[in-house]
């Protein structure tokens, strides 16, 4: 039985924003409208969702734009995403933005300011909202003023409440507030459009990343990710994101509560780059926490590890559950780098090398689950 309890709004992300208490859980709570009834939950489609979200690709956008990236195996923006976007902004008359403009202040804002890095995960907190509502909540935050009635929307209540735990310093909620300005007038002036515009385009993408998960993988893996209670959630791909995704478990105890954004493909390429980057954000909620802690003292060191260990975690998923889909995700994760080996074994794991201890830690991780 699904246990729907307060607990529905006590979130875990993997990297930025901390999980709530379970007294903060419970203030989020009674200030949210009742949840859908049991009959309107149960008409709903089950299982993981691919779903195309503005709010999601408006915010990644802005961040590629600004090229608020951060050092690592594997970018979190896609490295030609502000040169392409800029072109087209040049041919339409519109760039530079306010967001050009600020491009380079808020850059130096994100390399600065740690705080900042939890802005990375925002949209994740707002799966269901319109952009102009997950902004009104996120300026609302940088003003101090997430009491507003106008906030007490599910699709808007939780992210605001978070990221309100996340933003207590001034200069923090000043850049936050600057860069929500800017978004705020990119979809405004050129994203909304260009959004829009790009439907016809990109819808087919989106369908075969949900074809190619529920036919070459969910039957197979679905045992494994139930019993995790991995069971379903929202995957958003989104085209400004790098081969880095994001995931965020907003309940612990809902196996359908997740969130997961990873990068769109481009219209050369198969769906298995999105699908086989789903998997592997989900190993960030099946590796143990306290296997994760114990990697490094190093918090760089140890967030490399991390990634080097969910890339290899969702190759091991594969060689137990659908070995046939290993050498595919092998040739994924070697071109998200640009290796130019084949997608051996030994090529792989040359390129995401571990210490055979923690590769036995990981694959006992795996096996017993």
């Amino acid at each position: 039985m699904k246990r729907t309890l307060t607990t529905a709004l006590i979130a875990t992300v993997v990297a930025g924003v901390a999980p709530l208490s379970a007294q903060d859980s419970l203030a989020v709570q009674d200030s949210l409208p009742p949840k859908d009834s049991v009959a309107a939950r149960e008409s709903q489609p089950a299982g993981w969702q691919v779903k195309r979200a503005s709010q999601t690709d408006l915010w990644f956008h802005a961040l590629a734009v600004i090229q608020a990236d951060q050092p690592g195996p594997l970018g979190l923006y896609s490295a030609d995403y502000a040169r392409r976007i800029r072109e087209i902004k040049q041919e339409r008359g519109v760039f530079p933005t306010m967001l050009d403009s600020l491009a380079t202040e808020l850059r130096k804002a994100f390399d600065e300011d740690p705080d900042l890095a939890t802005l990375h995960f925002a949209p994740l907190y707002f799966p269901r909202a319109e952009p102009g509502r997950m902004l009104r909540a996120l300026r609302a935050v940088a003003k101090r003023r997430t009491n507003d009635t106008a906030l007490t929307g599910r699709d808007v209540r939780l992210g605001a409440f978070q990221f309100s735990r996340a933003f207590q310093k001034g200069k923090t909620r000043r850049v936050l507030e600057s860069l929500v300005n800017a978004v705020e007038e990119e979809w405004k002036v050129f994203y909304e459009e260009y959004w829009h515009q790009r439907a016809t385009e990109v819808e087919p993408l989106y369908d075969g990343i949900q074809a190619l998960w529920d036919s070459a993988l969910w039957p197979y893996l679905k045992p494994f990710l139930d019993r995790r209670r991995l069971s379903g959630g929202i995957v958003m791909p989104s085209p400004a994101l790098g081969p880095e995704g994001r995931i965020v478990e907003i309940d612990q105890f809902d196996p359908d509560d997740q969130v997961v954004a990873v990068q769109l493909p481009l219209m050369t390429q198969r769906p298995e780059a999105a699908t086989f980057a789903f998997l592997k954000e989900l190993c960030f909620l099946l590796i143990d926490a306290r296997f994760r802690a114990s990697l490094s003292e190093d918090p760089a060191e140890r967030e490399d590890l991390e990634r080097t260990l969910a890339v290899r975690c969702g190759s091991l998923i594969l060689d137990f559950y659908a070995p046939t889909q290993t050498a595919r995700y092998r040739r994924v994760f070697l071109d998200a780098v640009g290796a130019e080996e084949s997608a051996t074994v030994g090529a792989f794991e040359r390129v995401y090398a571990l210490e055979p201890s923690l590769y036995d830690r990981l694959r006992e991780q795996i096996r017993r689950r």
